[in-house]
């Protein structure tokens, strides 16, 4: 019995911070999405889109161990000149079979910084920010709303 005296005397001096960190956290999570991603978008409607085709897997042991494998891939940019580029990311398991073909985007007349285009590829940091984000402040909201329930409960004394 005492044991669960202690245990709701720590949580009630722990929620109002725990509460207050959620959404302080969240928030700031929610913020840095915003700014990791409105860059991205920025590229992506600034940027030269065509087509291109997976040439191969580039396999690439990794420092902590494990292969990641990089996709290579080749399409004719705005002047007609063929380029061929090295994905810079790479998954655990081929992401792309030879002969597929994959959006591309890159920067006016810098077609060697093509990047192929998914919404995980290009936003995948924001998503996972805004993810936690919305988790935290949505949990500090939960906490908050059953605090102030319970604060206007009558008090009945035993």
């Amino acid at each position: 019995m005492e044991l669960l005296r202690w245990l709701r005397q720590s949580y009630d001096k722990f929620e109002p911070i725990a509460t207050r960190l959620f959404l302080w956290i969240g928030l700031a999570l929610l913020l840095f999405a915003a700014i990791s991603g409105i860059p991205k978008w920025r590229f992506a409607h600034a940027g030269v889109r065509t087509t291109a085709t997976i040439i191969e897997n580039v396999p690439s042991f990794e420092p902590g161990g494990g292969i990641h494998y990089y996709p290579r891939f080749r399409f004719r940019d705005t002047s007609g000149a063929l380029i061929q580029i090295l994905s810079p990311q790479g998954s655990d398991d081929p992401e792309f079979t030879p002969g597929d073909t994959v959006p591309v985007i890159y920067p006016p007349g810098n077609p060697q910084a093509a990047i192929i285009v998914s919404i995980w590829r290009t936003y995948h940091v924001a998503i996972l920010l805004g993810v936690f984000g919305i988790v935290l402040f949505d949990l500090g909201l939960v906490l908050g709303r059953l605090r102030l329930q319970r604060a206007s409960q009558p008090v009945t004394v035993r």
